[in-house]
């Protein structure tokens, strides 16, 4: 901590280091320097074009249901969802983050009440894709009542996409190299692998 004094005059912002241990927070760069020189240009662009076709994978099996709605164009890794009506979009909301199977979360865009999904973590695959369509379908029959919710409609065609999507990036880029998956499950956006500290 510093030791200087401020002055009646003295106007404009303070020196962190007179307010807060800024020298205890960790390199957050290290870890992405890392990954990014691990990965290389190639792997870096086939990791985020992965991620994009499993987005686009997710958006297409989530239209597949009744009452959802997708509202933007995934163009990347975020997919914002409603459900017909403000209400039941929250409730089907605390019904995923209360599951606990796949992290969603809720958010408001255009005034409108959203299931917000970012498709962020390196080892998700079209398993997870598949994973998280049927806990949202679970949500929504949860929401509906209904006892049936085993069968998930489309979930292969969908699982499929993301598989077509991933061969073709190899195929166009034969030396991407990415990491192999961890054994972590249904890696939609999970709090266990949140950089959050």
């Amino acid at each position: 901590m510093g030791s200087g004094r401020r002055h009646a005059g003295n106007i404009g912002p303070g020196d962190p280091f007179e307010k807060v241990p800024e020298l205890s927070r960790r390199a957050r760069g290290v870890p992405v320097w890392a990954a990014l020189r691990s990965l290389g240009r190639d792997g870096t662009i086939a990791l985020v074009d992965r991620l994009a076709a499993d987005a686009r994978a997710l958006a297409d099996g989530l239209r597949s249901m009744p009452g959802v709605k997708v509202l933007n164009e995934v163009v990347f890794t975020q997919v914002c969802v409603s459900f017909d009506r403000d209400a039941r979009t929250r409730r089907v909301t605390q019904q995923l983050i209360a599951h606990g199977s796949a992290w969603m979360s809720g958010s408001l865009w255009h005034d409108l009440d959203i299931l917000r999904i970012s498709v962020r973590n390196w080892s998700t695959d079209a398993a997870d894709v598949a994973f998280s369509l049927a806990a949202v379908k679970r949500a929504c029959a949860t929401m509906d009542g209904a006892e049936d919710i085993a069968v998930v409609p489309d979930l292969e065609a969908a699982m499929g996409a993301v598989v077509d999507a991933a061969n073709d990036i190899v195929q166009r880029r034969p030396d991407a190299t990415c990491p192999a998956p961890h054994p972590h499950p249904h890696a939609i956006h999970s709090p266990a692998t949140d950089d959050r500290n």
